[in-house]
């Protein structure tokens, strides 16, 4: 399972600067790390230390990191930041993170976000009822952290874990 990629969004938000025609633009780069932990022995100790998870195993935990950074030249706003969970990997609980950003998740192939408590779906019973029923992080798609603002020249980061099934 190849684990790392990276690619760049670029942001189509113009702002006009006074009353002159000069227009600014934010543009976000976007990198997504993938790391698992390893132990190594050094000098008789066991460290636990993260590196590219190139190739991974059932059971693993896979840590996702998302670096953006704003390399245009104005405030890029509400942005939102969205990925899908790899095939055959299911979300950790409470291990999205993120100063500052609104985490929503969605179980619906990115359709709509919410909070986790408000993820609902309905299941039909043997005599026709319909039940709705709360999302366990097994129904989970994708994730999506919503950042109020990024100034130009500025950068962060978001992250979450999985498990390889």
């Amino acid at each position: 399972m190849t684990v790392h990629h990276s690619f760049k969004v670029a942001l189509v938000i113009f702002a006009s600067v006074a009353s002159s025609v000069a227009w600014a633009a934010p543009q976000l780069e976007l990198e997504i790390k993938a790391e698992k932990e390893i132990e190594v022995e050094t000098d008789g100790t066991t460290e636990v230390q993260r590196v590219v998870a190139e190739k991974v195993e059932p059971g693993q935990v896979v840590f996702y990191t998302l670096t953006y950074r704003n390399v245009g030249d104005s405030v890029a706003n509400n942005i939102k930041l969205k990925d899908a969970f790899p095939e055959n990997t299911t979300y950790e609980a409470g291990s999205a993170w993120g100063d500052g950003a609104v985490i929503e998740f969605s179980i619906d192939q990115a359709e709509s976000f919410k909070k986790p408590s408000m993820l609902k779906y309905q299941v039909e019973s043997v005599d026709g009822e319909k039940e709705e029923k709360e999302a366990s992080v097994e129904n989970y798609t994708h994730i999506r952290w919503v950042v109020d603002s990024v100034p130009a020249g500025s950068e962060g980061q978001v992250g979450y874990s999985v498990t390889v099934n």
